[in-house]
């Protein structure tokens, strides 16, 4: 059951970085691939985010978040050849469509 549950996690933020890094793109002007192997490499880099953060989730929670979120970030400073600036505009739009993700799931579950 828990594998399903990470399945649809990585599921779902394979999407919403399908849909943030075109917006990033257009604010911080970085190169970004074609549409199938952006997907493709963005669902590497996800996996190998989450496996991280998993692993080292077991040893300390912090260190599993900060593990997860180094491994994200390289994977896209080497992957997508992101500058620090660009780096940090996908943070921060990822950071707020989750947010927004996450309020529309919460009202849905209190009107229940």
């Amino acid at each position: 059951m828990e594998v399903a549950a990470y399945g649809v996690g990585i599921l779902g933020e394979w999407v919403v970085l399908m849909v943030v890094l075109p917006i990033a793109q257009r604010l911080a002007d970085f190169a970004l691939p074609g549409l199938i192997e952006m997907a493709w490499k963005l669902l590497v880099i996800i996996i190998a985010s989450t496996l991280t953060s998993l692993g080292l989730g077991h040893v300390n929670g912090l260190l599993g978040t900060i593990g997860g979120l180094v491994v994200f970030w390289i994977g896209m400073v080497r992957v997508f050849d992101v500058d620090f600036f660009g780096a940090v505009i996908i943070v921060v739009i990822r950071f707020f469509v989750n947010w927004l993700i996450a309020v529309a799931l919460i009202a849905v579950f209190l009107s229940m």
